[in-house]
């Protein structure tokens, strides 16, 4: 074999390589639509805190402080009729689920570059919770100085379906 076609070989053996490194590893590079906001913590930690600060008031009994806070410049205002519904369907599925004991983020999903949906595990105990918060971030208030992100709906379910 003459020292040029070594050569090819061990060109060819070289870009296989390469190839075979890149189709094994290709599959846990995480496809994400262009310009979507990253899922991790991080990007939604003033929603996360937010959401935080709404279970604890929530755990500790204090259900008027809880929505106050949560809904505080949302469209939705705490007195809205969709917040009275969701307040009175909460009483009612207490005496299902039993006491509230703990909470844990559960997932936060863009849709798009303007709405993120946020969902959290409420421990009960008898039955887990799921809460799934959506905010929008109005174009009006992507350049303001404030947080461009208003809750716009919630919703709670003891199915694990969702």
């Amino acid at each position: 074999m003459s020292k040029r076609n070594i050569q090819r070989l061990e060109y060819l053996l070289f870009f296989g390589v390469i190839l075979l490194l890149f189709l094994l590893f290709l599959p846990s590079i995480p496809l994400r639509p262009a310009g979507a906001q990253p899922t991790n913590s991080d990007s939604y930690k003033e929603l996360d805190d937010k959401i935080r600060t709404f279970f604890d008031h929530l755990m500790s009994g204090n259900t008027t402080n809880a929505f106050e806070n949560l809904l505080l410049q949302s469209p939705l205002g705490s007195s809205s009729a969709p917040v009275t519904e969701i307040r009175t369907k909460l009483d009612e599925t207490k005496k299902h689920v039993g006491e509230f004991h703990a909470y844990e983020s559960y997932q936060a999903k863009p849709v798009g570059k303007d709405i993120v949906l946020i969902r959290y595990i409420l421990k009960c105990e008898y039955y887990p919770v799921i809460w799934t918060f959506t905010f929008y971030r109005k174009p009006s208030l992507q350049s303001s100085t404030g947080t461009p992100w208003q809750l716009v709906e919630m919703r709670f379910d003891s199915n694990l379906d969702l």
